[in-house]
């Protein structure tokens, strides 16, 4: 409880008491309401379900009944699984662009380089074909950060190599093909799947998956500008309306008019064995949410995310599919329940 009171004291601090009354009126204005009663409900909720002003607006927090709020994953929540799972050893190695690509170097299937030690002659020999090369900073979060760089000739690579040298940029990869059904609903970005896994005892549980796409954007992270929708992690079929960090909800992708909800995405099935495989790479990873790219060919790993973002679990448009999220996740961990279990083979 003093734990959960400090935090909404921290939350209120960094803040400010502004910030807070605004999400207040944010929610008063969506839902109707006294103020007051909204305010009291935010601290109620902060102390009793570990969830800030901010999450109490974005997930809907006023209307949802008490089972509803005790089956969220707060901020709090989340931070605890991570800290139960997860060892500081691991979350460095997935901090660490270019040490994640040599341990999960089989599951890449696209060349990549450490733009840190990276020579020219080697730069070049990996890169001279491709046309666009994707840039990682080393502590890019969310999308942001990584640039598209265009190769038009022989003489470019010489130019880029010593720009991502300037700029201190970590890793360099080959950009992903995907595959044409996923293009058809948005071919601006590299759409990708966010698998959820926890492994305990040595078993890997598949507990959520969706699928991001973006808008506008070469990047399909939500806080980028994208938007979600919920994949159901037996089948592979979409079984949500998109969503996004806004409150707004999508039934079609708002450029391309492709419809979400029902839609089945390929080679799923190979995609669940291959991140049945990743996560038994790492003993000290237990909970992760890893990002794959499926291609003409099948899925490839792009990134596995040591401290995996709450926000997909509990948007509005995917609610109904994510009500009990606390509920499962804590079952699996405590070996009442093999419903999520994948094998990878």
């Amino acid at each position: 409880m003093f734990r959960k009171i400090k935090y909404i004291v921290k939350y209120i601090a960094s803040n400010g008491v502004k910030q807070f009354i605004l999400n207040a009126r944010a929610v008063r204005d969506k839902h109707g309401g006294f103020l007051p009663f909204i305010v009291f409900d935010m601290l109620y909720c902060s102390v009793r379900y570990g969830a800030g002003p901010f999450e109490y607006k974005l997930f809907d927090y006023k209307k949802l009944g008490r089972v509803q709020r005790g089956g969220m994953i707060s901020q709090m929540r989340n931070q605890k699984f991570v800290a139960k799972l997860n060892t500081p050893a691991a979350r460095k190695l997935f901090d660490n662009k270019s040490d994640f690509n040599r341990a999960f170097e089989p599951f890449l299937r696209r060349e990549w380089v450490d733009a840190e030690t990276v020579s020219f002659d080697e730069f070049a020999n990996k890169f001279g074909n491709w046309k666009v090369l994707v840039c990682k900073p080393p502590d890019g979060m969310c999308g942001k950060g990584i640039e598209f760089i265009e190769v038009e000739s022989s003489q470019d690579l010489r130019s880029i190599y010593e720009y991502i040298k300037e700029q201190g940029i970590t890793t360099v990869e080959q950009l992903v093909r995907q595959h044409p059904d996923i293009a058809e609903i948005n071919p601006l970005s590299v759409n990708t799947l966010r698998m959820v896994t926890l492994t305990v005892s040595g078993g890997v549980h598949l507990v959520a998956c969706y699928m991001r796409f973006g808008i506008g954007s070469q990047v399909d992270n939500l806080n980028s500008g994208g938007f979600a929708v919920s994949v159901n992690p037996k089948s592979g079929i979409i079984d949500s309306s998109g969503g996004n960090n806004a409150g707004r909800m999508y039934e079609r992708h708002p450029h391309t008019g492709a419809e979400l909800r029902g839609r089945q995405l390929p080679f799923f099935l190979e995609t669940r064995k291959m991140i049945a495989q990743t996560a038994m790479v790492e003993p000290g990873a237990g909970y992760v949410g890893w990002d794959a790219a499926i291609t003409p060919d099948g899925p490839l790993l792009i990134e596995g995310n040591c401290f995996p973002g709450f926000d997909l679990y509990h948007l509005v448009s995917h609610q109904e599919q994510g009500a009990g999220m606390y509920q499962r996740f804590k079952a699996v961990i405590a070996g009442k329940t093999n419903e999520f279990l994948i094998a990878p083979n």
